[in-house]
């Protein structure tokens, strides 16, 4: 488990074949592997993203209602990096 700004939650990295090359299948591999550990209920939304209904037992409640998103720009200075986000539009909550 770890807490990073506020958030706690449990971690397993996942690997990929290329750091510097993260594919949708990587992506969507790791995006379920977060939510296997740590929610318990998602509700697809509009956009087919996950949005949290419910959490494990010590995992943040402020998780709930958002969706997790894997950030994929090379040029954004978070690529590879999780973070949570309420719609499309927010910017994100923070970076894992």
């Amino acid at each position: 488990m770890t807490n990073n700004t506020g958030y706690t939650y449990f971690i397993e990295p996942h690997s990929v074949e290329n750091i510097n090359n993260i594919t949708e299948g990587e992506k969507r591999a790791a995006t379920e592997k977060f939510y296997e550990l740590n929610v318990k209920q998602s509700t697809p939304n509009e956009d087919g993203d996950k949005i949290i209904n419910s959490v494990v037992d010590g995992v943040s409640e402020n998780f709930l209602n958002h969706y997790i998103e894997i950030d994929l720009n090379k040029q954004g200075g978070h690529y590879g990096e999780g973070y949570i986000k309420m719609n499309a539009s927010d910017s994100p909550d923070f970076y894992s």
